[in-house]
């Protein structure tokens, strides 16, 4: 009952928290070779012949698949499945996924997958682009003047000082 629906909400709540770190470490493994090896790991050589080198990129993209995408897919799923819910201000449904939007205009309960979207692309444009500054930085700005216009657009929190503040940190 009660330890159960806790360690649920501690367990969603750390896969929500940890999604940055986890997704961009393992787009850097993911990173454009430089000089024959890989970025990440520079006594690794980028060759298929070394199995360290597959076994590594296999597992990035299996853990990018099921992790970077499939995250953020079970929190639109459960959000959209619960919308009615969510709407109402059901108290049971608040304890277990409010973290996830309870901070937002309750039209805009969803607006954290967006916060997700920018999360990874955050992380592609410093892990995967990153041998190429010029690209990066272009990436990097029109990421977050994209997040900048669409906040100031929806303005998608609750509270006037959330939405003051959240463009500040942006």
């Amino acid at each position: 009952g009660d330890l159960r629906a806790r360690v649920m909400f501690s367990s969603l709540f750390m896969l929500s928290a940890s999604y940055f770190e986890l997704s961009n470490a393992v787009l850097e493994i993911m990173r454009p070779c430089k000089h024959g090896y890989m970025a990440a790991f520079p006594w690794i050589p980028c060759s298929f012949q070394d199995p360290r080198y597959p076994g590594l990129i296999i597992t990035a993209v299996v853990f990018f698949i099921v992790y970077s995408i499939g995250i953020p897919s079970f929190f639109g799923l459960i959000l959209l499945r619960n919308r009615k819910r969510i709407n109402a201000g059901d108290p049971a449904l608040e304890a277990k996924y409010g973290f996830l939007y309870e901070t937002y205009r309750p039209k805009l309960f969803w607006f954290e997958l967006i916060w997700f979207l920018r999360r990874v692309l955050l992380s592609v444009a410093v892990s995967v682009v990153a041998p190429r500054p010029d690209y990066q930085m272009a990436m990097l700005m029109s990421v977050l003047l994209g997040s900048i216009l669409l906040h100031r657009y929806v303005q998608p929190f609750s509270s006037s000082l959330a939405n003051l503040m959240d463009l500040i940190a942006t």
